[in-house]
């Protein structure tokens, strides 16, 4: 009389009517866990830790609106933390909490000098978002807009056209040398006659007897500073340099403080001006620079190409001084030095077991901040970041660089080099420069999640999907592409996961949530792309507001809370699969009730983690899925502890 035959259960949940159920498949599968190898079990039971946090008062769960997330540092330091909402009472004194996997709270400190670290903290649960590599969390504040420094730089001394310099190009008997200042309206002229070839007799100016009888540029050059340190300009002060060919001018205003002030310099001679030349700041070739300058002084080269072929130099001196030296690329004087550290993403540093410290990010010895500013160039040939200006959505690592996202563009770092996104170089790209893309559609591309994977950078937007990659063999900032994969709509609260090599990602309805699995297939080919939760529509509910996923469980999980009361709900929706190749073996939905309002759950190593709230205490728990799980977990009546 049998008329059907039911191997096991694994098929998981499935919402379609009795007669379209695959065999295997069920309405409901409640607290239970498929396996492969030993069938469908009861769930494992979950281990209570420690509680972690008692309400000041009453029943209130004070946590409720906290950005929860997780640390592993290796093996032996795991942690899990939160960072309390802006409104809540406790969170002036202590907005970041964190424990270790014992229970225990750990010691956190906010760095406040050069900038109190605390304010950077300042939004919701949503808005922040988290990324951690080792001892180190980068903590993103995604309402933060990112600010430049102040221009020119705090604390500058530059006026342009303040110092000038007179260079002898070639010595000639009978010839007029003349200098002209222009202070205001006002000029001041100097001039110098040399011998004529016959007055071979005609004694040099200085004590050196060498020089008596012949033209040199040591004759010249005295005599022209020997003038011009004999005018008077009216509320200024004029201090010249003489160098082998050269002679270097610098203008004050006479008071306190002394600022430099700017002024005309014009030069010619007897014979059209071919002995003699001048510039103040700018000039036309870099052969037109002399060999010998003072310590700092800085020049603009105009390059025929226009504004974006101009560059800086500034002279090196080899003692430090004044005389011989070298001009080396430079940033414009009067130009931003950076980026202000107190408006972009701050590090969560885990110096030492069960102790960290909130600060903008510091280079490894801790001595100074990390964030590196533009040293060459100007705000033509080495732009600021795309992201100045605007807010920073997601931080991400890729092919050693750090990321952003912001809007519709992809940031990323010079290479090696995680906080520095200005160039080596305003005359030349290297392929270790940053990378700076946009992402252009017909479509609104608001940019809020990124996964890497083997082909490329997988970007997600609310309603498209983008790769960035290189069809050379590395990323560079001349070889990057992005191009748009595909065209599903997607919640933005909610980051994609990977799950070896399957991405999983969600959108929502007004009563329910979707599931898309989405496998890439390289950069000319579109993505298969899997409505997984198609078998259980309606069934996921839209509050779920959290996705997480363990690989090497093929295990994806939904939890979220009830935005009603702000409290949490007790279910979290699984979904497990196993392929042998490319053929699917399970896959399964199911559900969970654990013991408390879910606040967060993470999966590491088997064991899968979770901080629950009941009557306002928050308690850690764990809970392995594996079948031999290491810790005793039982005790007899005789007190012996066991492993059953």
């Amino acid at each position: 009389a049998v008329t059907q035959t039911i191997p096991n259960f694994l098929g998981g949940v499935s919402r379609q009517t009795d007669v379209k159920k695959q065999p295997g498949q069920v309405r409901e599968c409640f607290n239970a866990y498929p396996d492969p190898t030993f069938g469908l079990m009861k769930r494992p039971g979950f281990k209570f830790v420690k509680t972690i946090y008692t309400p000041s008062s009453g029943t209130n769960p004070e946590l409720k609106d906290a950005k929860w997330f997780f640390i592993k540092r290796d093996n032996l330091e795991t942690y899990i933390g939160c960072i309390l909402d802006k409104d809540d009472s406790n969170h002036t004194a202590k907005p970041i909490r964190i424990w270790n996997k014992d229970g225990t709270e750990c010691t956190v400190t906010f760095e406040s000098s050069p900038a109190d670290a605390k304010l950077y903290l300042d939004t919701t649960r949503d808005n922040y978002d988290i990324l951690t590599v080792q001892d180190t969390s980068i903590i993103t504040n995604k309402t933060k807009a990112v600010a430049a420094l102040p221009t020119p730089p705090t604390g500058t001394t530059y006026v342009a056209n303040s110092r000038g310099t007179v260079r002898i190009k070639t010595v000639a008997y009978s010839i007029k040398y003349e200098v002209n200042l222009k202070v205001g309206s006002t000029n001041y002229p100097v001039s110098f006659t040399t011998i004529n070839a016959e007055d071979l007799t005609a004694a040099d100016s200085s004590s050196n007897p060498s020089d008596e009888k012949y033209n040199t540029a040591k004759r010249i050059l005295d005599s022209l500073k020997t003038a011009l340190d004999a005018l008077s300009i009216s509320g200024h002060t004029l201090t010249v340099t003489k160098l082998d060919s050269s002679l270097e001018l610098s203008l004050k205003t006479t008071g306190s403080g002394t600022p430099y002030a700017a002024f005309e310099l014009t030069t010619t001679d007897s014979q059209g001006g071919i002995h003699i030349d001048a510039f103040t700041e700018q000039v036309g070739t870099q052969a037109e620079l002399p060999a010998q300058s003072v310590q700092g002084r800085e020049a603009k080269v105009v390059a025929l190409g226009g504004a974006n072929e101009t560059f800086w130099l500034e002279f090196f001196a080899d003692d430090g001084t004044s005389g011989r030296g070298s001009w080396e690329e430079s940033k414009d004087p009067t130009v931003s030095d950076g980026l202000n550290a107190a408006t972009l993403p701050h590090e969560l540093f885990n110096s030492a077991s069960n102790t960290f410290v909130f600060r903008q990010p510091k280079k490894a010895d801790g001595s100074t901040l990390a964030w590196k500013g533009r040293v060459i160039g100007d705000t033509i040939t080495n732009s600021n970041p795309s992201f100045v200006g605007t807010t920073i959505q997601q931080a991400f690592y890729h092919n050693n660089r750090l990321g952003f996202l912001t809007e519709d563009n992809v940031s990323m770092s010079k290479s090696n080099d995680f906080f520095n996104f200005f160039y080596t170089s305003a005359l030349t790209s290297t392929d270790d420069d940053p990378i700076d893309i946009n992402c252009s559609s017909i479509r609104p591309a608001v940019l809020h999640g990124v996964l890497p994977t083997a082909q490329g950078l997988i970007l997600f937007s609310r309603n498209q999907q983008f790769i960035l990659f290189s069809d050379a063999e590395i990323l560079t900032p001349s070889s990057a592409v992005i191009r748009g994969i595909s065209n599903y709509e997607m919640d933005p609260t909610i980051d994609p996961v990977d799950v070896g090599t399957t991405i999983n990602f969600v959108s929502k309805t007004p009563s329910y949530t979707r599931i898309f699995g989405m496998q890439t297939r390289g950069s000319e080919e579109s993505p298969v792309v899997m409505d997984i939760g198609k078998i259980v529509s309606e069934w996921v509910p839209d509050t779920v507001n959290n996705l997480l996923s363990s690989p090497q469980n093929s295990l994806i999980a939904l939890y979220g809370d009830n935005r009603s009361t702000y409290v949490g709900d007790k279910n979290i929706y699984m979904f497990k699969t196993y392929n042998v190749g490319d053929k699917i073996i399970m896959q399964a939905w199911f559900q969970w009730d654990l013991p408390g309002n879910i606040q967060f759950v993470s999966v590491d190593s088997d064991t899968m983690w979770s901080v629950v709230e009941g009557s306002g205490k928050y308690h850690l728990i764990s809970a392995s899925l594996t079948q031999t799980p290491e810790e005793t977990i039982m005790t007899t009546a005789d007190g012996q502890q066991i492993n059953p």
